[in-house]
């Protein structure tokens, strides 16, 4: 991997993290891709949904997700809040926020992106089905989604949510009227998506996912497609990195220095993930058993 093809990455990306498979916000849109050129990347492992963007949050599936879906909101590399799909939110009561959305965005299958589509996600989210997902928890507190402009959207929320356009970065905006076409199974395979490519190939046999450059995308990447292998060792993924099988990876701290010696340039990043384990406590849910005390007391002893 060459340092240009390392920038290549980057700049395809419009400034995500290392593999973090091209996240969203770029204040410029870079030049076209023109030369036929092909990321290789190779990944602990991929999203056993694909395309079905709610049934996880983070590693693996961003590096699926973040190509090929934004959110109306993006997060960055400084864990800073800025536009994605929205470029701008107001919070207009204590519990109604506004959304202006990004003129001009289109999904891969030439529809729209507009207010009507956000709404949909978010209804989607609240159905029975979209409430067992992962990320329909980021959508239990929104009473109502709505649109009250071509591109503005109006989101309601049980109660004040003074963090809610940061949790929104998770949820992305899918191509409702495709899904309601597909239904979710069929829709994971081929999903469709804002983002900067769009799913091409799934080999089950080989472990390998093909991404293609989406020319209908707002921030069109620089490069033709992306590759994914999944190499589950953290030693095999190094070693296809000293082969040339492929150009970039996640890779193991034990490992850098060995890729250093070799002429590899290793970027060095603090992982922003959060590790938690979520607690039923909001809401007064009659079956949540942190309503007793001592369970509290318990829980407060432990740590």
């Amino acid at each position: 991997m060459t340092p240009n093809r390392l920038r290549l990455f980057i700049a395809a990306c419009l400034g995500a993290a290392l593999v973090a498979a091209c996240g969203q916000g770029a204040a410029n849109k870079p030049t076209p891709a023109t030369g036929g050129q092909v990321l290789r990347v190779a990944a602990g492992s991929l999203p056993s949904s694909l395309g079905n963007p709610f049934r996880g949050n983070g590693r693996p599936g961003s590096l699926l997700w973040l190509a090929i879906y934004d959110g109306l909101t993006a997060i960055d590399d400084n864990d800073q809040l800025g536009p994605g799909l929205a470029t701008e939110w107001t919070l207009v009561e204590p519990t109604v926020w506004r959304f202006k959305l990004r003129e001009g965005v289109r999904y891969s299958n030439d529809r729209p992106f507009d207010a009507e589509a956000a709404a949909e996600v978010f209804a989607f989210l609240r159905s029975d089905q979209g409430k067992r997902s992962l990320i329909g928890s980021e959508a239990r507190g929104i009473f109502e989604a709505r649109a009250v402009g071509p591109l503005e959207l109006e989101i309601r929320t049980e109660r004040p949510d003074p963090v809610l356009p940061r949790r929104l970065a998770a949820i992305m905006m899918i191509e409702p009227k495709a899904l309601a076409d597909m239904g979710m199974d069929a829709y994971a395979q081929k999903p469709v998506g804002t983002g900067a490519f769009v799913m091409t190939g799934w080999d089950q046999r080989t472990r390998r996912l093909t991404l293609a450059r989406n020319p209908k995308s707002w921030r069109p990447s620089t490069i033709d497609g992306v590759v994914f292998y999944e190499l589950p060792s953290a030693a095999g993924r190094t070693q296809a990195l000293l082969s040339g099988d492929v150009d970039l990876s996640l890779v193991d701290l034990e490992e850098t220095e060995r890729l250093e010696r070799n002429g590899f340039h290793v970027l060095y990043r603090p992982s922003m993930q959060v590790k938690a384990y979520s607690f039923r406590n909001v809401g007064g849910d009659p079956a949540s058993p942190l309503r007793d005390v001592r369970v509290r007391q318990a829980l407060n002893y432990a740590v």
